[in-house]
């Protein structure tokens, strides 16, 4: 684990500052924030770089407060949620970037890194923390990005692109269409460009921000199968998790991939609670559309669809 977090902080530390000479060079607006900038590698080389390289055992003891800091910090600078400065740094279309059929493509990685996506995703995946402190952590800052990060974000002129304007239209009418066919009664009058704009923001920062890096950190519990002995308890205590707490216990057998004994042994009972190969596929619809029916919700609250549109070209 100190191996791994030791790399993916040099890769961090790279991506950030490359992202953060680019957006000085391109920004003027941004290049007013470079204390910002400076603050956050100062954190990912002292964290993720410094301390481990000069204390490990220190850092291994207070490896998850560390982290979960640092994430939180990177995440929650002030200058992701300011106006105008990615409008500066990505251009309203790709089509000057990247012609041809992957102009959207383009445009997509932009919005994502400008709306947070990459580094909500990045930093969850990368700086790995136990799921009772991942999961309340990771709810924090979507909820921060949000309430502060939608309706500027959700004005920027890259959310109006040629390329990326259809995939939210797509998206918002996918969503309203699922939401009328399972829940009719929750179905949400129609919505302007900057709600479907809102809408669109809400869900992936729910959907791919903080569910999908959730789901992936789950894979690895999973797979450990031997550890549900009080040395491997103690190890775990004594290396920064939550603990071994009978709720968490159950949790964790209940998530472990069956050994092979058990397979057999069940295979031997005739089983009655088979079901369809499209009850999953439904399941996962429902979790769509159930996390899609609060953002269709909340995003007239930030749209602002009164506000004037800044010019496309500016």
């Amino acid at each position: 684990m100190l191996a791994q977090d030791w790399v993916f902080s040099m890769l961090a530390l790279a991506l950030w500052c490359i992202t953060s000479v680019k957006s000085a060079l391109t920004s003027p607006l941004l290049a007013k924030h470079n204390l910002q900038s400076l603050a956050g590698a100062a954190a990912i080389a002292c964290v993720g770089l410094g301390w481990p390289a000069v204390a490990p055992r220190s850092y291994v003891h207070w490896r998850v407060p560390a982290l979960a800091f640092v994430r939180a910090f990177l995440l929650l600078l002030p200058y992701n949620f300011e106006e105008g400065i990615w409008d500066e740094v990505f251009p309203g279309s790709a089509t000057g970037v990247v012609v041809g059929p992957l102009a959207w493509l383009s445009s997509l990685s932009h919005l994502a890194v400008g709306t947070g996506l990459v580094l909500l995703v990045l930093t969850a995946l990368g700086w790995r923390l136990p799921l009772c402190v991942h999961m309340p952590l990771q709810a924090v800052l979507v909820f921060v990005w949000i309430h502060f990060g939608t309706a500027p974000h959700s004005r920027n002129k890259l959310m109006r692109s040629p390329e990326v304007a259809p995939a939210v239209s797509l998206v918002f009418n996918a969503g309203e269409l699922a939401t009328a066919v399972l829940l009719p009664i929750a179905a949400q009058p129609p919505g302007g460009p900057r709600t479907q704009a809102a809408s669109f923001l809400l869900y992936m920062w729910l959907l791919l921000g903080w569910l999908l890096p959730t789901l992936l950190l789950m894979h690895p519990v999973r797979q450990a199968v031997p550890e549900l002995h009080p040395a491997a308890g103690q190890q775990r205590r004594s290396s920064g998790g939550c603990g071994n707490s009978s709720n968490s216990s159950r949790a964790k057998r209940w998530l472990a991939a069956p050994d092979g004994a058990a397979v057999q042994q069940r295979a031997r009972v005739p089983r009655h609670d088979d079901v369809s190969p499209m009850v999953l596929p439904v399941r996962w619809l429902t979790l769509l559309v159930l996390l899609w029916w609060p953002c269709r919700v909340l995003a007239p609250l930030y749209a602002r669809e009164g506000t004037p549109l800044s010019p496309q070209g500016a």
